[in-house]
């Protein structure tokens, strides 16, 4: 089965974006771009996935949850959950370990319910770092059977530490912001995912891959996405290194 999905998905509650960013107004517009599976990746936080949950079922989009994790380092890396429990319970405790960053003027962080009415606001900056590191973070994503992918690895200089320092083969992809030749920056055969985080209503879902996930089934037994099936399809979508590096 091929599908589209989209696995860097944000909202109002993450800094920078759009204020409409609503979970409704984000589900809209993944679902008017044909995404058949999305996660919510919002910025050290999954307190938006809930309402993101309600919300995709209505739409008949697929929903997986999660969070972008900022590292010690400076890495930021995509957390994915087949689980919205274990999503939640995984990024609050991550959130208790971001260092003192203060609010920038105005600054709001409100989650929502899935009419958009506001539940809570975070206290502390969702653009801190996490005192822990890159390689406890991926230990602790797969102990709790969850996915982890370095996000928009080509910018800067996060492929030195991805793919230098730490070879991007532990990884279960890596994601790249809008290059077409990836293998160019890699030292390590890889799943590689395009994509970016939208910050605005407009970009939501334009970034989505087409995922063939073959006969596997999509679904496990206990009604969850299989996180399997997703390695699967990931597999098909290897990079391997070139001879000319950047």
């Amino acid at each position: 089965m091929k599908i589209i999905c989209d696995f860097h998905v944000r909202t109002c509650l993450s800094p920078n974006c759009d204020v409409m960013m609503s979970p409704r107004y984000v589900v809209d517009a993944l679902a008017e771009k044909n995404v058949k599976l999305a996660c919510l990746t919002d910025l050290n936080t999954a307190l938006n996935c809930p309402a993101f949950y309600i919300l995709c079922r209505r739409r008949n989009i697929i929903p997986l949850s999660g969070m972008e994790a900022v590292t010690a380092e400076g890495i930021s890396a995509l957390v994915i959950f087949a689980d919205l429990r274990l999503a939640v319970d995984f990024c609050s405790e991550w959130y208790r370990h971001l260092n003192p960053l203060p609010l920038m003027e105005n600054q709001k962080q409100y989650f929502v319910d899935e009419n958009g009415e506001i539940i809570g606001e975070l206290k502390k900056n969702l653009l801190a770092r996490s005192d822990v590191g890159i390689e406890e973070l991926l230990r602790q994503t797969h102990d709790a059977g969850g996915l982890l992918i370095p996000s928009e690895v080509n910018r800067k200089s996060l492929i030195l530490d991805i793919d230098g320092k730490l070879p991007a083969a532990k990884f279960d992809a890596v994601e790249f912001s809008y290059t077409k030749n990836p293998e160019a920056y890699l030292r390590h055969t890889v799943p590689v995912i395009n994509g970016d985080a939208p910050l605005t209503l407009e970009a939501t879902g334009s970034h989505g891959i087409e995922l063939d996930t073959g006969l596997e089934p999509l679904f496990a037994a206990n009604g969850n996405v299989s996180l399997e099936a997703i390695l699967s399809a990931f597999e098909k979508l290897r990079v391997s290194p070139s001879t000319t590096r950047i």
